[in-house]
């Protein structure tokens, strides 16, 4: 009898084909990988890792497919809801994050800010997840290894946007996430805030030499001054003081 790894990569491979098919099929495709994905989250197989059904959609080209999806698909559509919950499931973790933005048809971050943008629903539920996966990719801005981790990517953005490949820090992004801090819905104004907490605190590729390497661990907890200076040009402060009441 075939293992249920294999079948899982056979699943896993006829559900990433429904992504790029027609509209009724995308979101049940994608609903049935969110839950493959994370009913086997916490399960190890004598098969190793790599047999995992999350290794196996990105070995099976799922991101392209992912993001042919949400390309395809209106932003009011089911499609769209569950391409960003899947987007949210997938970016919790750091190794994955990496995958996506490796992998991914066009930058990630900029697609989901392109979906929370033209979004009309500021309290719905593709807005809030697409703001959830951008705040679990905004956590690489104050990474470790943030910057050597996809060097290799043909996107990635210049040093001085205060952002690097996993999330563009500019003046709309920010904008963005101080305009959730106005959604009703509370866990969403959680997720700006903890984007808007790393933008803070984004490392740079600029180095420097004249401060020595015994300082150069502690400016890690340090504030960004341009990042901090652009996010309170967007008006942070009123909406930030309102969700603290």
């Amino acid at each position: 009898m075939p293992s249920t790894s294999s079948n899982q990569q056979s699943l896993m491979r006829e559900l990433i084909k429904k992504c790029t098919g027609p509209e009724l099929e995308r979101a049940a495709a994608i609903d049935k990988m969110i839950r493959l994905i994370t009913s086997n989250a916490h399960k190890t197989t004598t098969e190793g890792k790599e047999s995992s059904p999350t290794s196996q959609f990105f070995l099976l080209k799922g991101m392209q497919s992912l993001t042919f999806a949400l390309n395809a698909s209106s932003l009011e559509s089911k499609t769209c809801e569950k391409g960003c919950e899947l987007m949210s499931v997938l970016s919790r973790k750091h190794k994955n994050r990496v995958k996506m933005t490796q992998f991914g048809t066009g930058n990630v971050a900029n697609l989901l800010l392109r979906i929370a943008r033209k979004s009309e629903n500021i309290d719905g539920e593709s807005y809030y997840l697409a703001i959830k996966s951008l705040a679990n990719f905004s956590q690489e801005l104050d990474s470790p290894s943030s910057h050597s981790n996809v060097h290799h990517h043909q996107q990635s953005l210049p040093s001085a946007s205060g952002g690097n490949e996993f999330f563009p820090v500019t003046k709309e992004s920010c904008l963005l996430l101080v305009n959730c801090l106005m959604s009703k819905r509370l866990e969403c104004a959680e997720a700006a805030v903890m984007a808007l907490i790393h933008i803070c605190r984004a490392k740079t590729n600029i180095s420097n030499t004249n401060t020595g390497s015994s300082s150069s661990s502690s400016s890690t907890s340090f504030y960004n001054r341009k990042n901090t200076k652009l996010i309170l040009n967007q008006g942070v402060s009123e909406p930030l003081v309102t969700l603290l009441q």
